[in-house]
């Protein structure tokens, strides 16, 4: 009866730690979303504040300001998601310390794959970056085009740069997916 009663309750003990756990996941998750959202919505706002700024300037210094500007931001952006990473992979490494299920060598796999992934990450932003201020000064300093031209030119050359960082993304996860098996 005793020893019933002792694997009812280290039943519910385990259940109830990987139930914490599971939380304390769920509230660093949505603490990190809410990081990242708000961080965004300042950038949105800076960005408003911005174009305002230049809104009376003549085409080339609102070119030149709009390069500094973009720089600024993108060295503030990738600043904050090297925080973020930092602390994603110190929680990660936290909850696999605490992970007796694993052996090191997987865990020491599971931390370099993350890694990696971060610096495809990175790499393909920088390309990105490049990319735009270099289409964007191309744009911008062609006579030929009118600012209706140029603003088409633009957006659609902006809208193809997110799809393939939306593919990027989609591959990573789908990379994440099968490595988790």
């Amino acid at each position: 009866m005793a020893r019933k009663i002792l694997v009812i309750v280290a039943a519910f003990l385990f259940i109830g730690s990987n139930l914490i756990l599971a939380q304390e996941g769920q509230s660093f998750n949505a603490r990190q979303k809410a990081k990242i959202q708000a961080f965004r919505e300042e950038q949105k706002k800076e960005d408003v504040k911005f174009r305002q700024s230049i809104k009376d300037k003549l085409p080339a210094e609102k070119t030149a300001a709009t390069i500094e500007y973009q720089n600024a931001q993108y060295a503030s952006r990738k600043a904050f998601n090297h925080k973020i990473h930092e602390e994603n992979m110190a929680y990660l490494r936290d909850g696999l310390v605490k992970n007796s299920k694993l052996t090191d060598a997987q865990k020491t796999e599971e931390i370099d794959f993350m890694e990696q992934q971060y610096r495809e990450s990175v790499a393909f932003h920088d390309k990105q970056h490049s990319e735009n201020i270099a289409f964007f000064r191309k744009v911008e300093n062609d006579p030929r085009m009118t600012p209706g031209e140029k603003e088409k030119t633009l957006k659609a050359h902006f809208a193809a740069q997110k799809e393939a960082a939306k593919k990027f993304f989609q591959a990573q996860q789908e990379q994440k997916k099968s490595e988790m098996k």
